[in-house]
């Protein structure tokens, strides 16, 4: 499994867009809103956006066909945009640009590594596999299990087929005729 640490699943990072819905000046602060940069990634397609340049992948096949593959995104093709002039992404400008796809290939990267989005699949069914996924129990030694009807996905407990455990239950049994002997 991936490991996250703990801390990694506290606080969130950048900013709040709520100023943007409720002030049609988009001021935060005083100061205008710009969101100067963000990354994307979803089914193995990866994008990062920085002060008007995206730079994103081009996965070989769609995201909505579910079929098994082994495509690694890591080789998946980039392509390279300027939309402060070509907003509608209509001509892929990266090979007159390296330098610039380059950069924010390595923005990606950064933020990838940062924010836990590696080990990356670009297939469906290999996302779906709860071994390739970050778990919130990785450092978990223990778990309580309370009554009541919820029903519980499997990532939701502690993995017990790897490693040795015991298991220790507190059963209080109310008098509804049963006899032992």
């Amino acid at each position: 499994m991936y490991p996250i640490p703990p801390q990694a699943a506290t606080g969130t990072e950048g900013r709040s867009k709520r100023a943007a819905y409720y002030d049609g000046r988009c001021r935060v602060r005083g100061e205008q809103y710009l969101h100067r940069e963000q990354y994307f990634e979803l089914n193995g397609n990866q994008a990062y956006y920085k002060d008007g340049w995206l730079a994103n992948t081009v996965p070989p096949h769609p995201s909505w066909v579910h079929v098994p593959t082994n495509d690694a995104p890591e080789d998946y093709e980039w392509q390279l945009y300027d939309l402060n002039t070509d907003y509608s992404q209509s001509g892929n400008i990266a090979a007159k640009f390296p330098g610039k796809l380059a950069e924010l290939k390595a923005d990606f990267d950064k933020a990838a590594d940062k924010f836990y989005v590696k080990p990356m699949r670009g297939d469906f069914f290999g996302r779906m596999d709860p071994s390739l996924r970050p778990s919130i129990l990785n450092w978990r030694t223990s778990a309580t299990c309370y009554p009541g009807p919820e029903r519980h996905p499997p990532g939701a407990f502690l993995s017990m087929g790897r490693n040795a455990w015991n298991a220790k239950a507190f059963i209080n049994v109310q008098n509804v005729g049963i006899h032992c002997s």
